[in-house]
């Protein structure tokens, strides 16, 4: 089953920081990983694991996309595969730009968002520069 839990946190940092910066959003997708191998096999010795590159063209419109649209509250037990999760954190928070701008907007360009990955081999931090999982804990 594939889970997304929103955490909210927040904390000031400091008088040089925006409002904006104070704030953090922290995504945890839960058991969402299948390779049909360990993602460990896929890690390398300092625990990352450099994700497919996302597919950038698609044989759908972005007018179909938002016409099929719906919110669903029915779970699949089927988990996702790395190109998926690769395509999922990449439009969450991926790099777009060889500046540095992301898919996500972000007021100043602070991008508030951490994704982390939990499954069964452990929890893992996505880094957009890179697109890239570092793993935090086993």
């Amino acid at each position: 089953m594939c889970l997304v839990k929103d955490i909210g946190t927040s904390g000031y940092q400091g008088a040089g920081y925006q409002i904006m910066r104070s704030f953090k959003i922290i995504f945890i997708i839960l058991s969402c990983i299948s390779l049909g191998i360990s993602i460990l096999d896929a890690e390398d010795k300092m625990g990352t694991i450099k994700l497919p590159k996302p597919k950038l063209k698609s044989d759908v419109s972005l007018e179909e996309v938002i016409e099929k649209r719906r919110s669903v509250r029915s779970y699949s037990s089927k988990e996702l595969t790395m190109e998926q999760m690769s395509q999922l954190l990449w439009a969450a928070q991926g790099i777009t730009d060889r500046r540095g701008f992301r898919a996500a907007p972000s007021a100043g360009a602070l991008y508030p968002l951490e994704i982390y990955i939990l499954n069964k081999d452990g929890l893992y931090h996505y880094l957009p520069e890179g697109h890239v999982l570092k793993k935090k804990i086993r």
